[in-house]
């Protein structure tokens, strides 16, 4: 629609997503070669594979060399940013694991770790880059296939930076401004941009 409409290129598109957004943003970029970059807040990719699992597939990625950008702050209740099966994890997200509304939710650094393994960036140290107030990012890895993921100390399931009182004042969704997320995911897609190209945003 968006080729038809505003005459996009059907050879290359960027996903965005939060929290479901942020785990379809994945299963996109895992499955259309023609995704070029992906940005995901507090979304990984979930594969549904454990016999736990009420809800999902196995699944299973083999998308190489994608370039992606992950936000996750490390007090998130729903998405958490150590993951959650029906052992292990906040109460909120067993309750919604308990009554089949999400499928077990991946460790953060293993989900970023495995981006780092398709993309074959075998070092674990990455390097350091935006920090402050308690945000900062690590990133691995060349442009074409760089993986750079953003932890935000304290925040829970928000998009860092974009905090409207009434949802921010939720324990559940507390929120930061010490990073903007919309920024460095515009400064991160913006590498991947055709030369000449003019950013057609759906």
């Amino acid at each position: 629609a968006a080729v038809a409409k505003f005459g996009a290129s059907a050879d290359g598109a960027f996903v965005v997503g939060i929290s479901n957004g942020g785990m379809m943003a994945n299963r996109l970029a895992c499955q259309l070669p023609r995704i070029k970059a992906m940005v995901s807040v507090s979304g990984p990719l979930v594969n549904g594979s454990d016999a736990s699992a009420k809800v999902g597939e196995a699944y299973s990625c083999d998308r190489k060399n994608l370039p992606m950008m992950h936000f996750h702050g490390t007090a998130d209740q729903i998405i958490p940013y150590r993951g959650c099966n029906l052992t292990h994890g906040p109460e909120v997200c067993q309750e919604m694991l308990h009554l089949g509304w999400v499928a077990p939710l991946p460790d953060v650094p293993e989900y970023i770790a495995c981006w780092r393994a398709r993309n074959g960036l075998t070092s674990e140290d990455g390097i350091a880059g935006f920090v402050h107030g308690q945000a900062s990012c690590r990133s691995w890895g060349a442009s074409e296939r760089n993986v750079t993921l953003c932890t935000i100390e304290g925040e829970g399931h928000a998009w860092p930076n974009q905090c409207p009182p009434v949802v921010s004042d939720m324990p559940w969704f507390k929120c930061t401004h010490d990073i903007d997320a919309s920024e460095h995911a515009w400064d991160f897609l913006r590498r991947y941009f055709p030369a000449a190209s003019t950013p057609i945003l759906v």
